[in-house]
């Protein structure tokens, strides 16, 4: 009499098909974190391009709403821009840049302050700050401060003033006719952006 004919895996068939079943299961783990990692860097990336975006919005706002004003408390002398710029020697200087802007809302001059705001840029061991000041007279009032971009590798202004791009700006009694800013950061590289200075004497 014939036996019947024994069905099933061997225990050889049983270790391939669980090895086969764990390297398919680590393949799709990594193409699972590697998607995860991928879409998370594309957010950081967006987050970042955003932060920077709005920077930048917010410092040429402030350029094209420069001012030039009489000195505080002497009407009589012709008007002189607020606009100075400090800065140190270096590839990696820190920048310092104060001027006024107009355009400060006040619906109905129900505030007591004016439209003209005074605002000061701080660029320090790679932070960029935004400073706002209550009062244009006391610089050494407290200050509003906003931190604009955390991480910055590199950052450079240049002052374009009749024909000529300058490095540096010690022109005391002008505006810039326009301002070339150059941000690099880590994630976005170099972003160069000019700005016009309405304000400014025309060449």
């Amino acid at each position: 009499m014939k036996r019947g004919s024994q069905c099933g895996f061997t225990l050889v068939e049983m270790l391939l098909a669980i090895a086969l079943f764990a390297m398919l299961s680590l393949t799709a783990l990594a193409v699972f974190r590697g998607v995860l990692k991928s879409d998370e860097i594309t957010r950081r990336k967006s987050t970042q391009l955003t932060q920077l975006q709005r920077a930048l919005a917010i410092v040429e706002r402030d350029f094209t709403h420069a001012q030039a004003r009489a000195p505080i408390g002497d009407k009589r002398l012709p008007a002189v821009p607020e606009f100075a710029v400090r800065q140190t020697v270096g590839e990696d200087a820190d920048i310092q840049l104060l001027l006024i802007r107009n355009g400060w809302p006040n619906p109905h001059a129900r505030l007591p302050r004016a439209t003209l705001e005074r605002v000061e840029y701080r660029y320090r061991q790679g932070r960029l700050e935004r400073l706002s000041y209550p009062s244009l007279g006391s610089p050494q009032a407290a200050a509003r401060s906003v931190l604009l971009l955390p991480e910055v590798t590199r950052f450079r202004l240049r002052f374009y003033l009749q024909g000529e791009w300058l490095t540096a700006w010690r022109a005391g009694g002008l505006l810039p006719q326009a301002v070339e800013i150059v941000v690099e950061t880590p994630a976005l590289g170099e972003v160069r952006r000019i700005v016009t200075v309405p304000a400014a004497r025309p060449s």
